[in-house]
């Protein structure tokens, strides 16, 4: 019976072994009837039972062998059970049961810990295999991803690495090793991995794209260029490498920049990302018309979203048309929760409209926190008059320095509003150039702290530098407040750019004057004030009674004279100086193109003389073929010969520059053109300013309009 029964079992492991399992389940069961305790049966039913994945049949099967046996092989068995039905505590449970001396349920518990995210145990289990010199590759790339699991990096490279010394062909290795230096933040030696993993499969279009995010992110758009370039190659609709090379031409071509994102909106209907990037490229060349038409595009795509609205306003706002944009930043408000930006903007428009009491209450109502140091808060405070109330939000934010990065980028930005590169025929690359050039110049100093700041102290007897933070114009206007400090001491040092030297130490004599390019160094110092803030550090200077709008400046007679007996004035004629451009990176809607001063040129028994010297100044050459002006720049180096010559003028006619605050310091009668939107500095005045009493503002009525403002200027010049 024995020998039968053997035989039999046999038979039904060969129809085991050839597959035909149904058969074999059907013999192991009748055997077993005959014989239920048959260990070598149970066992051979059990791995039956596993291949048909009737785990719990199996399970049963070998806990029940194994408590009778405690065979290895059939904890083995357990264990891989309990991993197959992810019962991952009773596969370790089963596993730390005994000793580990078998590296396959050493293995085995491994895979476990990590299944249960417990890495550290993960790791202690990899590492006894290594110990035990019975680590196989896997182990080792377990082991790397173990570790990095628990951000312990130097190890996971350094386990990811020795298996990527034995298998540099494996695709994964390089991928983890990727992934491991892009946490570690190795932008080069990612690259260097998503490299090897690219050349070991055909062109992956996600895989580039990644290489070339990569290298932008290092700073080599070139190479950042070739690969998503590579990757539109591949896929000619992958959206994301168009947009990326569109923002790297944007670096030094903004111009190319935008002739592709105007070509993807066709590419890709509308799609609002596209739409989107368009609008900002708009918006940073200052095409505010077509920006608009593409926030409409915006507003039908998704007209429940707060953004397109948003994006409308602003553009319309950029064109001067305020009231649409006050409706449209309202309409904006109506979606979503975050409506700060908005009412900002309200405010802002509250306030181009003498409505500054209502811009005062949205934020002191809504965004009361701002009011401590909100810009827009201090400069609508201060263009109603109230000095107190925008002292300390103005001064909070003053104090703020700025990044050169943000000062480079909103350079940058005029370049464009001004539309440099067409009317100079000049890139990015060479404004940044003269940028450069131009601020090593003319620095007043190459670093300032504002830490001393004379703000809230009492500055009487005390050691005083007062610096220029700002533009010229400020210089000159603040300066007025030079004589209220005097009463608190008379150890004033002025620090003033070389070009100011000269005026500055006529009109004060007495004065200490630093170094213009020099570093300020506050030990020298009991308190330190930019010119700009001596309005709002003097508690005595208020806005309502303005001291010395009659002239506060001077110069040598000798050199007014001097300037007098140039041929070129013209004793006998009108003289009329004209300047139309400030400097192109601060309030660029207050300069003006030349040939809007043509009407001028009509005026009988005049001469006019430019006073423009700035570099900037590419219609001159043209306007001179035809327009009869003088050019002053070439004789002119310095603010003193500025002000010799408009001392030999009848009249100024000037946008809002420096040259307007001194021809006012001065006492020359002066014609102020300024734009509709005007700095908080000319209150809501059109026709005299408090700053100056030889000063006559001619505004504009509309938006943008210079037309009538010339117009007007000529009519007063005619009478």
């Amino acid at each position: 019976m024995d020998e039968n029964f053997e035989q039999l079992v046999e038979k039904a492991y060969k129809l085991h072994t050839s597959g035909n399992l149904t058969g074999a389940k059907e013999a192991y069961e009748n055997l077993l009837k005959q014989n239920p305790e048959n260990l070598n049966l149970l066992n051979l039913y059990a791995l039956l039972n596993y291949a048909l994945k009737n785990y719990d049949t199996a399970l049963d099967i070998f806990n029940d062998i194994y408590e009778k046996t405690g065979l290895e092989d059939i904890r083995l068995n357990i264990i891989k059970i309990y991993l197959i039905t992810k019962d991952y505590e009773k596969a370790i449970k089963t596993a730390e049961s005994a000793p580990f001396e078998n590296d396959t349920v050493i293995r085995l518990t491994g895979q476990a810990y990590m299944n249960i995210k417990d890495y550290s145990n993960a790791v202690k289990c990899y590492m006894h295999l290594i110990s035990l010199n019975k680590n196989i590759s896997d182990d080792i790339f377990n082991l790397s991803l173990a570790y990095s699991y628990i951000n312990d990096f130097e190890n996971a490279i350094k386990y990811a690495l020795s298996f990527y010394n034995e298998n540099n062909t494996d695709i994964s290795i390089c991928l983890h090793l990727a992934s491991l230096y892009d946490k570690t933040g190795d932008k080069e030696n990612q690259i260097v991995y998503l490299l090897k993993a690219q050349n070991l499969q055909p062109p992956n279009a996600d895989l580039l794209y990644n290489i070339g995010v990569l290298y932008r992110q290092i700073g080599n758009d070139e190479e950042a260029l070739k690969y998503f370039n590579n990757v539109i190659n591949i896929d000619n609709n992958y959206k994301s490498a168009y947009l990326n090379i569109a923002r790297i031409y944007g670096e030094t071509d903004k111009k190319s920049a935008l002739d592709l994102y105007e070509e993807l909106p066709e590419k890709f209907p509308n799609d609002e990302t596209v739409l989107s990037q368009l609008y900002i490229a708009y918006k940073e060349m200052f095409k505010n018309d077509k920006a608009y038409n593409t926030a409409l595009k915006l507003t039908d795509i998704s007209p429940k979203e707060q953004y397109p609205y948003f994006f409308a306003a602003a553009a319309l706002y950029g064109l001067g048309r305020y009231e649409e944009a006050l409706k449209m930043y309202e309409k904006s408000k109506q979606f979503g929760d975050d409506n700060q930006d908005a009412d900002i903007m309200i405010a802002n428009i509250y306030s181009l409209f003498n409505r500054g009491n209502e811009a005062i209450e949205i934020f002191k109502t809504k965004y009361p926190e701002l009011t401590e140091f909100h810009d827009n808060y201090a400069f609508i405070q201060l263009c109603e008059r109230n000095l107190d109330e925008a002292r300390n939000a103005m001064h909070k934010h003053l104090t703020t320095l700025r990044t050169q990065e943000e000062l480079d980028k909103r350079a940058l930005k005029f370049f464009y509003k001004l539309k440099l590169h067409q009317k100079y025929n000049i890139n990015e690359t060479e404004f940044k150039k003269y940028k450069t050039d131009k601020t090593q110049k003319d620095t007043e100093r190459t670093e300032y702290y504002l830490k001393k700041d004379l703000f809230g102290k009492n500055p009487d007897n005390k050691r005083i530098l007062v610096y220029s933070a700002n533009g010229m114009g400020d210089l000159i206007m603040f300066s007025r407040y030079l004589h209220i400090l005097e009463k608190h001491t008379k150890n004033i040092i002025l620090q003033a750019p070389e070009s100011m030297q000269r005026i500055l130490k006529y009109n004060f004599p007495e004065y200490e004057y630093a170094n213009p390019k020099g570093i300020i160094d506050e030990k020298n110092y009991d308190y330190t004030s930019s010119f700009y803030c001596l309005l709002l550090n003097l508690q005595e200077a208020n806005l309502k009674d303005i001291p010395f709008s009659a002239p506060y400046l001077n110069i040598e007679d000798e050199l007014v004279k001097e300037k007098s007996e140039y041929d070129f004035i013209k004793k006998q004629k009108k003289k009329i100086g004209i300047f139309w451009m400030g400097n192109p990176v601060i309030m660029p809607q207050r300069s003006i193109t030349p040939n809007k001063l043509k009407p001028l040129f009509e005026i009988e028994n005049s001469q006019i003389y430019s006073f423009q010297i700035d570099n900037f100044d590419y219609d001159s050459s043209e306007l001179r073929k035809e327009l009869p002006f003088f050019d002053l720049a070439p004789y002119i180096k310095d603010y003193a010969d500025t002000a010799a010559f408009l001392k030999n003028m009848d009249v100024l006619v000037t946008v809002d520059s420096s040259i307007a605050h001194l021809s006012g310091a001065l006492g020359i009668k002066t014609f102020l053109m300024l734009p509709f939107e005007a700095e908080w500095r000319w209150f809501h005045d059109t026709k005299t300013t408090p700053w100056y009493n030889s000063i006559s503002i001619f505004k504009q009525k509309i938006p943008f309009d210079w037309d009538e403002v010339i117009e007007r200027i000529k009519n007063e010049l005619t009478i």
